[in-house]
Parts: structure tokens; sequence; C-alpha cells
């Protein structure tokens, strides 16, 4: 498939084939080419999509906006675009993506393709919007309820059942042992959660549930063990690739040499 490549080479860009949805654009958005994950994803074959323009996978109120035209006059001028991305399936359907859109240039400098990297994000960001309500309500006191969208996500998946284990301890336990209720909240250090409960009377349990929204929001960005972050403001693409735990430089260094190597 790669013909010319080391094993090596030909190895790591295998596996961003497997994990990776794939899209590749002239840059006004044209589409060249997607792969099958791509495709698997938005619900379209291959001949329904090269030819066509990027816009048919965007919201129609969004693709005649200034910040349409400009993100794709940003890729066109060398810069690359990271971040979540609503986009839409052939059925109409929402779908949320995590995804580098990268420019490659030719030896001249100029750009001659954008390729997009991207992993469906959609059932974990579920699971995420979930906590957050869930958190909230808990700020007003409502501790008794479960968290019951899930996501092949094993860090957040572990997240939402730690979460629906201690709403669980503290809606039974909120009249009676005090301490069974500072454990609970104590067992989030095993995911990094910020110790700040001294349990010692309901003002402090108060407290650490007031809390517990700032506590999670630091482990979701700290968080780079399921290949992405969950901070929109970072707005930062981590790609484990061969469970290489690569830092943000290094990951946007490695998909836009594995989107040229794509292009040769």
């Amino acid at each position: 498939m790669f013909f010319g490549k080391t094993k090596e080479e030909e190895g790591r860009l295998n596996a961003m084939e497997q994990n990776f949805a794939i899209i590749s654009f002239e840059p006004n958005g044209k589409i060249l080419h997607a792969n099958n994950n791509f495709l698997n994803v938005l619900g379209y074959r291959l001949d329904e999509v090269v030819g066509n323009h990027h816009r048919m996978f965007c919201d129609k109120t969004y693709i005649n906006t200034k910040a349409y035209i400009d993100f794709w006059n940003d890729l066109a001028n060398g810069i690359s675009q990271i971040n979540e991305f609503e986009r839409f399936k052939k059925d109409g359907s929402s779908v949320w993506i995590q995804a580098s859109y990268t420019p490659v240039k030719n030896k001249s400098g100029k750009v001659i393709r954008v390729v997009k990297f991207a992993q469906d994000i959609t059932s974990a960001k579920k699971v995420i919007d979930s906590v957050k309500k869930a958190i909230n309500l808990a700020k007003t006191g409502i501790v008794k309820q479960t968290i019951k969208e899930t996501t092949q996500n094993e860090g957040i998946e572990e997240l939402k059942n730690n979460i629906n284990d201690l709403f669980e301890i503290v809606s039974s336990k909120v009249d009676g042992d005090l301490n069974k209720i500072s454990e609970a909240l104590s067992s989030f250090q095993k995911l990094n959660f910020v110790h700040r409960i001294s349990g010692d009377n309901l003002g402090e349990v108060s407290k650490g549930l007031n809390n517990l929204a700032t506590i999670i929001n630091e482990m979701l960005v700290e968080n780079k063990t399921n290949g992405l972050t969950l901070d929109k403001s970072s707005n930062v693409l981590l790609a484990n690739v061969d469970k290489l735990n690569l830092s943000s430089n290094e990951a946007a260094a490695s998909l836009e040499e594995t989107a040229a190597a794509l292009e040769e």
C-alpha cells in the first residue's frame, strides 16, 4: 500500500489508517479521498464524497459564515486547525469528532493538500455532557441520580462509574456516616482528582461537592491516556500511535509528517 516506505514508516501509516478517520482535500475544500473509517463514521460511499466540497458534512447555517470561509482560507495559507467539530452524517444525524486538519506543502512551500485526521467522540462527549449536568445538579443538593450514557472510551467510562458510585454513597449516607462520604470522595484520588475534603462535618462534604466540577475538569485536561483532551480551550489533539504517549507538539509534528507521507 505504501510503496517505497521503510517497514517502520509503513507500520506507522497503517496504524494511522486503522485508528483514524482520514480524508484529504484540495486547498479549496474539494474532497480528494477518504478512508473506510471516515466513510463508516459519516455513512457515505467513496463515490458519494469524492469531488464534492467539505461543506456537505457541515451545518447549513455554518457554511455561509465568515468563520467557515476563514477556516478554509487559513488552511490554504498553511495554518492547521485542531479542535472538536460537529459534523453531519448522510442521514442528517449529528456526530462529534476530534480532528486535526493538516496542510501539506510542496517543496516550494505551497499548500497542495489538506489532510484531516479524526476520531469519533460522540459517545464520549455525551457522557461528559451528562457528567457536567449531574455535577451542576449535585451543586444544588440533588445527588440521587445516575449517569446512564455509555462510551467505549475506557478513561471516561471509569470516570462516569466513579461519579455514579459517589452519588450513590452520598445520597444514601448524607444523613448518616460522614466518614463514609469522605472515603467516597477521597476514592477519586486514583483518577488524579485533588483531595479537598476533610470529612468532619456536612459543610465540608458540601464544599467537596461544590468543588467537584473543578476537580473533574482538572482531571480531564490532564488525562492524556485516552488519546484526546476534552477541554475545548486547549485545542490539542493527542494522537497515540502504537500506544506512544506523545506531547501535543510531537503529535502535531507526527500528524503533519504522516499527512505528507500519505500524499506521496
